[in-house]
């Protein structure tokens, strides 16, 4: 029988079967999108009908599957799997298939699954959406969250645009989420290269009227080439920025404490904030604990917008308890979806 799985555990295949090195591994045949309806239609799951022996071997242990089903009367009780109701119109490019008879959400599906469960959940609207935008900024950026790597993430691919979001949410109709989907498709910045650096780009470029700073622009991870002349001080021929914008020549870089704090790294944060001075970039740098702290970041955030010559407005108290819970729902992404491999309750 042709199986579906549901977001959470598409999520972990999208979050453990990449390559490091880069790009995911060869699908059997991708992305599927004629005759998808007629076949999930036909989407009734039981145990002795699912697949075992490919989704062991696509490493999905029957324990704690989520399933995906086209109506109530599909839905079964089950003490291994579970299934989740997708009543609505079904995007053409919602599912991507991996084997004889398994299909897994595309990135972008999970996105819109996630947003439809997050938007009726006991979350509150701001939660709802901090984590639907987190969400998106790890589909969209370079790596992916791994309960077992020591940092907490792996470095990959992205594996979505806000592009191909935008493409399948016009092809979703009325679904459950869309709205709140959408809001993340506009909210999303591509590229940003850690999970640190996802939550200090989002708290700078979020409008102010959801908690961030409003300073809008930049570009995650931009490439700075560094010209032949200027070689013999950095040793580097090219620099990937954080978070800059160009037209400002600001780079605002997130301080990640366990690469820079030896001697090695120190002397290489030297040599590029002292070539990309040389090359008219201004570097603003964030650390961990200016980023945990509302009033360290105004500070940060106040630098930024000095540099990229935007005016920047007097804080009121409605945007510092805004501010407060922004940080805290991005900080708190990695307890929206239980770990990999745990069962969604």
């Amino acid at each position: 029988m042709d199986t579906f799985i549901d977001y959470i555990s598409s999520l972990d295949y999208w979050r453990t079967h990449v390559l490091p090195a880069g790009g995911l591994p060869p699908p059997r045949d991708g992305r599927v999108a004629e005759g998808i309806d007629a076949l999930f239609e036909r989407s009734h799951p039981t145990s002795s009908e699912l697949p075992a022996d490919e989704l062991e071997r696509l490493g999905f242990p029957l324990e704690g599957l989520s399933l995906l089903v086209p109506s109530q009367r599909a839905r079964v009780s089950n003490a291994s799997f579970e299934t989740r109701v997708w009543g609505g119109r079904l995007p053409a490019a919602a599912f991507h298939r991996v084997s004889e008879h398994v299909y897994i959400c595309t990135p972008e599906f999970v996105l819109l699954r996630m947003a439809s469960v997050a938007g009726t959940s006991d979350m509150d609207a701001s939660g709802a959406l901090a984590c639907v935008v987190s969400l998106a900024f790890e589909l969209c950026g370079g790596y992916a969250l791994s309960a077992t790597d020591d940092r907490g993430f792996i470095d990959r691919l992205p594996v979505m645009t806000a592009a191909s979001l935008g493409d399948l949410l016009l092809d979703a109709g009325s679904a459950n989420g869309i709205l709140l989907a959408r809001r993340a498709r506009d909210l999303v910045l591509e590229g940003t290269a850690s999970p640190m650096e996802a939550v200090m780009a989002a708290t700078l470029t979020l409008p102010r009227r959801l908690g961030g700073y409003g300073l809008s622009g930049p570009i995650a991870n931009h490439r700075v080439d560094v010209p032949d002349h200027a070689r013999g001080m950095s040793g580097q021929a090219f620099y990937l920025l954080d978070l800059c914008y160009p037209d400002a020549k600001c780079d605002v870089e997130y301080d990640s404490e366990g690469f820079h704090a030896n001697a090695a790294g120190m002397e290489r944060d030297a040599k590029r904030r002292n070539t990309l001075s040389y090359l008219g970039y201004e570097t603003i740098t964030v650390t961990n604990g200016q980023l945990r702290s509302v009033s360290r970041m105004d500070q940060v955030a106040r630098q930024v917008a000095k540099a990229i010559g935007k005016k920047w407005k007097k804080v009121a108290y409605d945007d510092v308890s805004l501010r407060v819970e922004l940080r805290r729902n991005l900080l708190a992404y990695r307890g929206c979806l239980p770990p990999v491999g745990e069962r969604h309750p």
